[in-house]
């Protein structure tokens, strides 16, 4: 997107046509991507499910609403171009910048109550945490400051900044930087929040099963009476106590 917005606002998109607005549908995606990072970070079990795809609708309907511009051959990109310049100053556009800062806001709040609402519960468990709160306390500072200042930008009605496109382009570079600056000293959150001490468990209850002296053919004969326990009538399944001893006793 920042060599898009490179391209764009020193004229060369002239030279390479059929990238004008092109960037436009993917600014909608980012907003919901952020809300997914923390969200997935910090949600215990988290699972993306189907229904969060609706989070995606406006970048959809922006591509749909661009794809006949998208189609549309290169002397007819370079005249909108020209034309779209000379009369407003700027590729910018005021509706979708507006429609943009603001959907940037509803997640950048989003983002804000999952931090807060989990955080507590899992800095107290997790050791992992000692990194991760501190550098999602840096995402979310620098996303902040960029969804403020686009939100004064449509404020003072792209005054302030002369060009909003180029205001917009380094709001996104300077929240891009801080990050890569967060990694150089977090490079761990580039390989996912892996719990170590779960991991470890996994571990030692692999090497206790390891050390089993159950042969193979009593294995089969619990595993399958197991099955048939869950297969009875009185549903054990659904019985949110069911415990490992009772089973055990019962099979």
């Amino acid at each position: 997107m920042i060599i898009l917005g490179a391209i764009n606002y020193s004229g060369k998109i002239v030279s390479l046509p059929h990238l004008l607005r092109l960037d436009s549908p993917v600014h909608y995606l980012f907003p919901p991507i952020g809300f997914f990072v923390v969200y997935s970070v910090f949600k215990p079990d988290f699972r993306f499910r189907w229904i969060y795809l609706l989070n995606f609708v406006p970048f959809v309907v922006n591509l749909v609403e661009f794809t006949p511009f998208y189609l549309q051959d290169a002397g007819y990109k370079i005249d909108y171009y020209n034309s779209y310049i000379a009369s407003r100053g700027s590729i910018s556009m005021p509706v979708h910048y507006f429609m943009k800062s603001i959907l940037g806001l509803v997640y950048l709040v989003l983002q804000f109550y999952v931090f807060f609402k989990y955080k507590p519960k899992l800095s107290g468990r997790l050791k992992s945490m000692r990194t991760i709160v501190p550098w999602f306390w840096l995402f979310l500072t620098a996303e902040a400051i960029m969804i403020a200042g686009l939100l004064f930008d449509n404020l003072t009605a792209h005054k302030f900044f002369v060009d909003p496109y180029r205001f917009s382009m380094a709001m996104v570079t300077f929240f891009i930087y801080n990050i890569i600056l967060a990694l150089l000293f977090s490079p761990q959150m580039l390989y996912g929040n892996e719990n170590k001490e779960t991991v470890n468990e996994t571990i030692i209850a692999r090497d206790k099963y390891l050390r089993s002296k159950l042969s193979g053919e009593e294995k089969e004969v619990i595993l399958e009476k197991f099955c048939l326990y869950l297969k009875s009538e009185t549903k054990p399944f659904l019985n949110p106590r069911m415990a490992l001893q009772e089973v055990s006793s019962l099979i």
